[in-house]
């Protein structure tokens, strides 16, 4: 399943910068939209309203990607250290996928590695609920087995450093990447030298994809805030395999009415219908991001 509920400016589970001066950014300049996608044939007191709620919603059906906007005025830094005391999570989520935060966290290691972590999202009445209790079982059971082949996975990526709970909810920690997403950072370089960086960011992405098809491993969730640019101008691929779990154990247990489905701009109309991604709809999805989707790559 590939729905996609909001435009992302700054891309999940990286930090902003300003890649064209290669200076940190201070801003995530969330959108005023923060609307959840219409729930009008779900009734009121289902999860998926509570999910809504609890969630503060997303932005404008686009990617399910978001900035989180939280309180300024706060001075109080939160830390907490996951179940294992192997990272410390640090401060407020930076990006939101509609069913995960992704915050910056440090490596309880001699080096304090800098990464970033990824949780699920609380849900419905969150630890006292049985379902979300469900979800995160599942999404444990599977992220246990699964991740060892994510972590062999070498080239442009945003790498899986490796997994860890907190309060039992699973978490994957992956690389710190300073940068942007694709569409921001095309945005900003407006000029001759965008122009030469489209066809071979194309190209990049695309040699990322062919190589998690070559280990017999589909991305899933492909949409331009995992279209990854770093500092020096290099093409990550993030968010694969991970997303596409979330979801598929989140559909599992919570029904989706016909609107959320509905809302996926670069999905394969076959996902639309049993919800089930491959290969084919990975190539599918990266074409419509690669052909302007959302004036993307192709387009000027």
């Amino acid at each position: 399943m590939g729905a996609a509920r909001a435009s992302t400016t700054v891309p999940y589970g990286v930090h902003r910068v300003d890649v064209k001066k290669d200076v940190k950014s201070n801003s995530t300049n969330p959108r005023n939209d923060t609307s959840p996608p219409s729930r009008k044939n779900t009734p009121a007191n289902s999860p998926e309203r509570s999910a809504d709620k609890d969630l503060g919603g997303s932005g404008d059906k686009g990617d399910s990607c978001s900035p989180r906007s939280h309180n300024t005025t706060s001075t109080t830094y939160n830390e907490q250290v996951d179940d294992r005391k192997l990272v410390t999570r640090k401060g407020h989520p930076v990006t939101s996928h509609s069913l995960l935060d992704s915050y910056v966290g440090t490596m309880k290691d001699k080096k304090q590695t800098q990464v970033t972590l990824t949780l699920l999202r609380p849900i419905g009445k969150r630890s006292q609920d049985d379902t979300f209790r469900r979800w995160k079982t599942e999404v444990r059971k599977r992220l246990d087995k699964e991740i060892i082949e994510w972590q062999k996975v070498d080239g442009p990526f945003v790498k899986y450093e490796g997994r860890t709970t907190f309060g039992n909810a699973p978490a994957v920690i992956t690389e710190f990447i300073e940068g942007t997403d694709v569409q921001n950072y095309l945005e900003k370089e407006k000029d001759k030298k965008s122009m030469k960086d489209k066809p071979r960011l194309i190209l990049e992405f695309a040699r990322a994809l062919m190589t998690l098809h070559s280990l017999n491993l589909s991305h899933g969730s492909i949409e331009p805030c995992h279209f990854i640019v770093d500092h020096k101008g290099k093409a990550k691929l993030g968010g694969y395999c991970f997303n596409r779990m979330v979801e598929e154990e989140f559909k599992k247990i919570y029904s989706f009415s016909e609107d959320y489905r509905n809302i996926a701009r670069y999905v394969a109309p076959e996902v639309l219908e049993n919800g089930k991604t491959d290969t084919k709809s990975d190539v599918y999805s990266f074409a419509l991001v690669a052909l302007g989707g959302s004036k993307v790559l192709v387009s000027a």
